[in-house]
């Protein structure tokens, strides 16, 4: 296995060079090399001047995050096979080295592998994920839009490696355990995403769940302030980390004006992403998602209980909000977020009386 590139200790350095290939499962060294700046990626048809990397290998192609540029090397192998079953313990633990100590694997998703690690020279426990990135730029873009992005309701990348022979990887703080118990028991620790967290609290109150979105709203208005959109909101992507929500899987992220239909469905908007207004579009369906499934508004004619007051109606008012055609939705994370918080009053008023 080649050595990795370790650069986790440097936010804002360059990412792995990326190059195009006629076929999704390789990366052929020589081909036009990508930039990618602050989330968008471009090719750099002007760019193959053998560039030196910081461990002095030549570059033949580069990718620059927006910050101190650091060049780094495609592979020189001019294939690279694309991990499509679950990594063994002792690979995983052959990539990352002696500092980390894998604790469980969390998980495979359609882009990577999750894994719990504890990490021996900082003592504390991290996430990492695993994914080959010549078949998978868009995680990469992500993974640089956020390295400079600084938010209680985003998560955090503490670090990203690569290897010349195209694994990549980055590192995240752990989601709590939904259970309440702790997060070094191999077996034992299930992260706690949002949904799980609902389907363990039923009970949860209306002003709780409301409150779980406007930490949401807060993260997508600086968010989109930075120019960024999520496009792939949903319960599943929302983890708690030390008692505080975060929006996370951030591969799919990109600048806005980044048009296209990808994202989950159900939480897609009508005209698809690419605009502040589809990430709001996810968060209301996520937020009637978290309402009683069987509220329907006043001008419904099926069957289908009304909300019985002005709390639940207001409520139910911003989910169609939300969710109307692009030219009626909520023009920001900051309206829909006023209406939340007078919701929120009028909640806590009512449960005080």
């Amino acid at each position: 296995m080649a050595k990795a590139i370790r650069e986790d200790q440097h936010r804002g350095s360059g990412l792995p060079g990326l190059t195009g290939s006629s076929d999704p499962f390789c990366v052929e060294a020589t081909a036009t090399p990508i930039r990618i700046i602050g989330g968008n990626f471009q090719t750099c048809a002007n760019s193959r001047s053998s560039n030196t990397s910081p461990g002095g290998i030549a570059a033949t192609g580069a990718v620059q995050v927006a910050g101190p540029e650091t060049r780094l090397t495609v592979s020189q192998s001019g294939q690279v096979p694309v991990p499509k079953q679950e990594l063994k313990t002792e690979l995983v633990a052959k990539l990352l080295g002696p500092r980390y100590t894998v604790v469980t694997h969390l998980g495979r998703g359609s882009s990577g592998q999750v894994s719990l690690l504890w990490d021996n020279e900082n003592k504390r426990n991290v996430v990492v994920k695993i994914f080959s990135y010549p078949s998978n730029v868009r995680e990469l873009i992500g993974v640089g839009g956020v390295l400079h992005l600084r938010h209680p309701g985003l998560i955090e990348i503490l670090g990203h490696e690569v290897t010349r022979d195209g694994f990549a990887w980055y590192f995240m703080p752990p989601a709590d355990d939904v259970t309440g118990g702790p997060l070094d028991l191999p077996g034992t620790y299930i992260q706690c995403t949002l949904d799980r967290y609902l389907e363990k609290n039923p009970d949860l109150s209306l002003a709780d769940r409301v409150g779980v979105v406007l930490e949401l709203c807060h993260a997508l208005a600086y968010l989109h302030s930075q120019g960024f959109i999520h496009r792939d909101i949903k319960a599943a992507n929302i983890v708690r980390v030390d008692g505080k929500w975060k929006l996370a899987d951030i591969g799919l992220l990109a600048r806005i004006g980044s048009y296209s239909r990808v994202g989950t469905r159900g939480f897609v908007p009508p005209e698809g992403h690419g605009e502040p207004a589809g990430d709001l579009y996810s968060l209301g369906m996520l937020l009637k998602q978290m309402l009683p499934s069987n509220w329907v508004s006043d001008s419904c004619k099926g069957s289908g209980r009304r909300p019985a007051n002005a709390v639940e109606r207001r409520l139910l008012r911003i989910v169609l909000k939300a969710t109307q055609k692009r030219h009626r939705r909520y023009r920001s994370a900051k309206a829909m977020r006023k209406d939340l918080e007078k919701v929120q009053r009028m909640l806590r008023k009512r449960d005080l009386a």
